[in-house]
């Protein structure tokens, strides 16, 4: 929701941590304690099957990577990995597809 977008918003790339491979019946509540064993996020979230995690320092997102990365939760093994911006097709006014990664490069496809 947009709300949860917003407090995202202010943590840098480096506090956050994107977590894929979640079991569909996985919540937010059951991922941020399993991540509160290690260090407790500000912010948890899921959407779309994936999760992020926001943390106070870049150190403690480190850590987290670091020690559940490859963990288990509710019969799934988690990926945890360092927060990109995601690579977005466009379409230029010529018709052909353009990948543009965090607004600087672009190659024609």
């Amino acid at each position: 929701d947009d709300k949860t977008k917003e407090r995202l918003a202010q943590f840098t790339a480096a506090q956050k941590v994107w977590i894929g491979g979640l079991s569909e019946t996985t919540t937010w509540k059951t991922l941020e304690k399993h991540l509160a064993e290690i260090s407790k996020p500000k912010i948890t979230h899921i959407y779309k099957g994936k999760g992020v995690a926001a943390y106070e320092s870049e150190e403690d997102a480190s850590t987290i990577i670091a020690a559940l990365n490859g963990s288990e939760l509710d019969g799934a093994i988690l990926e945890l990995d360092v927060w990109t911006k995601p690579e977005r097709e466009k379409k230029e006014p010529n018709g052909k597809e353009v990948k543009e990664v965090k607004g600087s490069v672009k190659a024609e496809l």
